[in-house]
């Protein structure tokens, strides 16, 4: 009751299922100064928080200032000034990119700098399949399916089997579906463990049909729950899962994870295991 009577803010940073709106209505009938420094930072925790659930893991320093000072009527000097003072204090997490100071949830900045640091590591130490003359088996698959692949397919196929990161993209028809069909056959060949998954149900079984290799979804493959509305699980951005056991992870429909799940993925990727996103 002492920490709720000096601060009702700490009902939402502390409790889950109270929001920064029911706090702020039991701050603000108990009395306190709606221009009082505890109300600017929850409102401008708010604020970020807003934007992460609108798929942003940061915002212009200016549209932060001036979504706060919507959301709390306040005037912008008083929420300029609790801000400078979380800046000084390192209390927000910033990035200077073009000319812009973008501001950062402390989670999120967590979630993106690690994403980034094992994506880096897994494109430079990736276990290479062993030495095969992958033009050879490119042209057996070819012979055996009743395919000829183009030049731009081949040179995908063989990228995919150089890098610890791949990224295959074009539009439909483009033929996607038949280079990793390729790439599977030449891992499973090779007695290669391949794991196929997708982000939502919809997008696994479509990856099931087109491959003929069955492909689950991403919470299933981790273990994880569903993200909740106050993105609970995605806070722990140190989360290290269990190891998956597999040499080739084929990752559908990638653009729809978020920030938090990808994170989640890299930390249970490990050295040598190969990613493709379609």
């Amino acid at each position: 009751m002492k920490r709720i009577q000096e601060n009702p803010y700490s009902l939402a940073s502390d409790i889950t299922g109270i929001g920064f709106r029911t706090a702020d209505k039991i701050a603000l009938a108990t009395g306190m100064d709606g221009a009082c420094e505890e109300r600017i930072k929850a409102g401008l925790e708010y604020a970020l928080n807003q934007a992460a659930s609108a798929g942003h893991t940061c915002v212009p320093e200016e549209l932060l200032l001036r979504e706060t000072v919507r959301l709390l009527q306040v005037s912008s000097s008083v929420v300029n000034d609790v801000f400078q003072k979380l800046l000084a204090e390192d209390m927000l997490r910033t990035e200077e990119v073009g000319g812009l100071r973008l501001i950062y949830p402390e989670y999120l900045y967590q979630a993106e700098v690690q994403t980034s640091k094992r994506l880096l590591k897994l494109r430079d130490l990736a276990d290479a399949l062993e030495k095969v003359n992958v033009d050879k088996i490119i042209g057996q698959w070819e012979s055996e399916a009743g395919i000829v692949l183009a030049e731009a397919q081949k040179e995908a196929i063989h990228a995919s089997l150089k890098y610890g990161v791949f990224v295959l993209t074009g539009g439909p028809g483009t033929g996607k579906t038949t280079i990793i069909k390729t790439i599977i056959d030449l891992f499973e060949e090779r007695k290669k463990k391949v794991i196929l998954t997708a982000p939502t149900g919809r997008a696994a079984k479509k990856m099931t049909e087109a491959t003929g290799k069955e492909a689950s979804t991403l919470h299933r493959l981790l273990g994880i729950g569903k993200l909740n509305d106050e993105g609970i699980y995605s806070r722990h951005s140190d989360y290290k899962g269990e190891p998956i056991d597999a040499d080739l992870i084929v990752v559908d429909e990638l653009s729809m994870v978020d920030m938090f799940l990808m994170n989640y993925l890299l930390n249970c990727i490990y050295q040598g295991l190969s990613l493709i996103h379609i």
